[in-house]
């Protein structure tokens, strides 16, 4: 049920214009690179840190689905507006995923370490 949510969301986002950055295919590619080959360095609610090729790459995983997936910053370096740009809808997903898998795990690690063997779900 939630891939269809996301993908109506995806309809009315680019029918309506509410995307916040445009599309751009080099981007799209890049960051499946990112995601494949890089190794996550940090996660948090809002972004996922990569290092990728020697560089340290902070990808924006905030405001879901209409300014998402944007570089944020290269090697701490914060990106210019004119220049973020969104990966496809698909590419968008996977990294949704990604980020939510990890940061789940991150919360579960800190209730583990508050609670223990018992369980809080």
């Amino acid at each position: 049920m939630q891939i269809i949510i996301d993908y109506l969301c995806h309809a009315a986002n680019t029918l309506f214009g509410f995307y916040q950055h445009p599309f751009l295919k080099e981007w799209d590619e890049m960051l499946n690179d990112i995601i494949d080959k890089g190794l996550i360095v940090e996660v948090d609610e809002l972004t996922i840190k990569f290092n990728y090729e020697g560089k340290e790459y902070e990808i924006w995983v905030g405001n879901r689905w209409y300014s998402y997936g944007h570089i944020y910053s290269i090697g701490g370096k914060y990106i210019k507006r004119s220049q973020e740009f969104r990966p496809r809808f698909r590419t968008m997903r996977r990294l949704r995923d990604l980020h939510m898998n990890i940061f789940e795990d991150q919360k579960a690690c800190e209730l583990f370490k508050i609670y223990g063997d018992k369980s809080w779900n």
